[in-house]
């Protein structure tokens, strides 16, 4: 296996850094903000699910033109502005007089839409030798930052209040700023036509290996967004008010999930493998669900949590590093924004209809919610298959 260089090094571990910084602070209002639905002017779960998943629909709408715009104008100036919204709809949503101005901030904290961006400039800065294996890299920083949010943002709710986390989440940006002007040399820019371009999108749009790979990572993202309006009051209905904090139960789940990802990791390097490790986390999931939304004991939900988490990890990083092995060189930046879209669009599904189902028929609407994503999901899978030599970027 080839080595990478010392500038695909830094390279990789500054656009990891950047990519889990903005998905950290997007991140952290996950396992705390439908507990404030009692807190928030105006507030529903209705509204609540809409504010969780309103920025993956301005992820999900700008990921593309973000895209293109980087083929033509550079991949930095692109992040930048991204990156300048995304500080200002964390300002927005910290300081909403009601949820109406929180979803106007967490549309806005979305509409920072580079992460197809950011995996565009780390393929230009990255031999075809080493790319898996920094794709591989960023996907493990995101599944890293989940786990820390899910850490983070408790505490930060318990000691300093809802505002605290978006203000961090406006630091962040504000650090990956630093980190891209600083640590990053920009490529040359790419002479690619706009018509090509358009090219490499109707491309990939008939790619069905890729279309099931952006079907993944949509279903995956609404799963998570659906559990987390009802997993809150789930930990809490086990407690007294006031006599545990939720990150001392996420703390040892996601310590034990990140220690099974490694070797977890170790199955999927044969890349003719892959659907069936998928179709297998799936049926985990499912699993993991039905712990959580019927179990009646504690232990029941801490282990369905578990095996939640680890496998949402190992999906997380398995995903893009596909992506970029399987993508046609000529159309990367196309390619790579489509999923990114995808991954969004579930998050903006996940939250509206999750709000709905948990609002009118509460934690069973939610499991049920989940199940269908994942029928979906394995439906979408049926008959795929690798070839151990399809391997295209």
């Amino acid at each position: 296996m080839s080595t990478m260089l010392p500038q695909e090094r830094v390279a990789t571990a500054s656009m990891s850094a950047v990519y889990a910084f903005r998905m950290l602070g997007l991140f952290m209002v996950l396992p705390v903000l439908s507990l404030h639905v009692t807190d928030i002017e105006q507030a529903t779960p209705f509204l609540i699910g809409t504010a969780l998943g309103a920025y993956g629909l301005t992820q999900a709408l700008l990921q593309i033109p973000f895209g293109m715009l980087s083929d033509r104008f550079g991949r930095k100036p692109v992040i930048f502005t991204g990156l300048c919204l995304l500080i200002l709809g964390s300002l927005i949503a910290a300081f909403a007089p009601n949820v109406y101005w929180l979803i106007l901030g967490r549309a806005l904290q979305g509409a920072g839409a580079v992460g197809a961006v950011l995996l565009a400039l780390l393929s230009d800065l990255t031999r075809d030798a080493v790319r898996t294996k920094a794709m591989a890299a960023v996907g493990i920083s995101i599944g890293a930052a989940f786990s820390l949010a899910m850490l983070v943002g408790p505490i930060i709710d318990a000691a300093f209040g809802l505002r605290a986390i978006f203000l961090l989440s406006a630091v962040l940006g504000a650090a990956g700023i630093v980190m891209v002007s600083k640590g990053v040399k920009a490529p040359p820019l790419s002479q690619q036509s706009s018509e090509r371009a358009t090219t490499g999108i109707l491309t990939i749009l008939k790619d069905k290996v890729l279309l099931r790979l952006s079907l993944s990572i949509a279903c995956l993202h609404a799963t998570l967004t659906i559990l987390f309006l009802q997993l809150p009051w789930q930990i809490r209905g086990y407690f007294d008010e006031g006599s545990v904090n939720l990150w001392q139960l996420y703390l040892p789940v996601m310590f034990i999930a990140v220690l099974f990802l490694r070797p977890l990791l170790k199955t999927t390097q044969q890349i003719e493998r892959s659907p069936q490790v998928m179709r297998l986390a799936i049926v985990g999931l499912v699993v993991a669900e039905l712990f959580i939304g019927l179990g009646s004991r504690l232990w029941v939900l801490l282990l369905g949590m578990l095996v939640f988490f680890t496998l949402f990890n190992l999906l997380e990083a398995m995903l893009p590093s596909l992506v970029s092995r399987l993508v046609p060189p000529q159309s990367k930046g196309a390619a790579l924004g489509i999923y990114s879209t995808s991954q969004f669009f579930g998050v903006f599904l996940g939250g509206t209809i999750g709000g709905l189902l948990f609002q009118h028929y509460e934690g069973m609407g939610v499991l049920a919610g989940c199940i269908a994503c994942a029928l979906l999901w394995q439906l979408g899978l049926t008959g795929w298959k690798i070839s151990p030599n399809i391997s295209r970027g």
